[in-house]
């Protein structure tokens, strides 16, 4: 789910992009973004923490997923 949908903000049709963000990374990494086994931990994570990526993800694909996320 998208930090919008989490925080319970108003929202619109973006938060289809992140979802498409969400999974391209996962295509590319193997995991979803933020992903950890604790349910708690995931959602504060989506909402607060900053997103890394693998260093084997070229420029333009973490550029395109940083845009999309």
């Amino acid at each position: 789910m998208c930090p919008e949908i989490l925080k319970k903000e108003p929202h619109n049709h973006m938060v289809d992009y992140y979802i498409i963000g969400a999974i391209l990374y996962e295509m590319l990494t193997g995991l979803p973004p933020y992903y950890t086994n604790n349910k708690n931990d995931l959602i504060k994570r989506i909402k607060e923490a900053d997103l890394t990526f693998p260093s084997h993800l070229n420029e333009e694909v973490v550029s395109l997923m940083r845009s999309l996320l």
